[in-house]
Parts: C-alpha cells; structure tokens; sequence
C-alpha cells in the first residue's frame, strides 16, 4: 500500500465514521422525539386515570411514565455524544461546538437526572429515597425535579433543530469540499 492509497482510505474511514455518526445522531433524536411523545401521553393518562382513582390504572400511567422519563434522557445523552463525536470527527466545524455550548445546562441538568434515576439502588438500601411523584408538569424524584411539560419539550425540540439545520449545512459544505478535491485530482494515486 502506497502513502497516498494509505492516506486516502484514511479519508474514506473518516467519511464513513462521518456518515454512520450522523445517521445514528438523526435516528437518536427520532427516538427522543418519540419519548417526548410518549411522556405528554403518559401526563394525559396520568390526568385522566387520576381523576377515575383506579390504583392498578395510576400505578401503570406512573410506571409507564417513569420510564418513558429515563428513556428520553437516555436519549438526549446519546445525542449529547454523538454531537460530541462528530466534532471530534470533524473539528473545523465550530457550529457543532457551538450547539453543544449553547445547551450546555439543560444538557447537564438531563445527565444529572438521568444519573440520579440510575443510582437509586444505592439510596433505596439506606432508605434515603423519597417517592417519584408528579408536581404540575415536573416530575421529582428524590428531591431532584425535572420539567417534563411544554417547556422541556420546546428546548428539545430547538435543540434538536438546532442540530439538524447545522448537520444540513456541515454536510453541504463537506459534499462541496468533495467535490472540489475530486474534479482537482487531489487524492488520486
């Protein structure tokens, strides 16, 4: 194998891992989106089973909503490191650094969250949990409280979008970039 065919299956790796990222991070925030969904039908039955006083019916809404609560934020952490991933595969692109920098605390409360849910067992033996419950459109739990309502779901949403408007123009430049390498007979061997 030569320097340059070396080189330029280099390039091509970085492409695919390029490529493959993008499409995990695009079908992530769909699954996202989708928990989202779910957590405002979850507040409907919620609302509604409450008002029938079916323990077995609340219990159920409860637990679905719990979670479908630690899926989103497994969700969201998985978008996290994927933005994360193409930066590093793509380290010119400042809009990506930028997204991520401009959601920094609402993306650290989600991981703080998500870690509080995940460690419970370690509370729960020393019976230093308090009860999940739901207060307006927040769900605590342990003290920790999380907005699930409209207002989460407005910052997902301009997060999301946010990411995909700037994959959309890092993607054209890169397919530009391409291009121009390709017709200047750059990388032939």
């Amino acid at each position: 194998m030569t320097e340059s065919t070396g080189a330029a299956s280099g390039k091509m790796l970085s492409q695919a891992q390029i490529d493959a990222t993008a499409r995990l991070l695009t079908q992530t925030i769909d699954i996202a989106r989708l928990q989202l969904r779910r957590i405002r039908e979850d507040m409907n039955a919620i609302n509604k089973t409450s008002s029938s006083g079916n323990g077995d019916d609340i219990r159920e809404a409860r637990t679905s909503l719990f979670a479908d609560v630690h899926y989103m934020l497994i969700s969201l952490h998985h978008v996290e490191q994927l933005l994360s991933r193409l930066k590093k595969l793509l380290p010119h692109e400042a809009e990506l650094a930028d997204i991520r920098n401009r959601y920094r605390q609402w993306l650290k409360k989600c991981n703080e969250f998500r870690d509080n849910i995940e460690h419970l067992d370690g509370r729960i033996a020393k019976n230093l949990l308090e009860l999940a419950g739901i207060e307006g459109c927040s769900f605590a739990l342990d003290g920790w409280r999380l907005e699930i309502g409209p207002s989460q779901e407005q910052t997902a949403e301009a997060f999301f979008n946010d990411v995909s408007n700037a994959w959309a123009k890092i993607s054209d430049r890169q397919k530009k970039i391409r291009s121009l390498i390709t017709r200047g007979g750059f990388g032939a061997s």
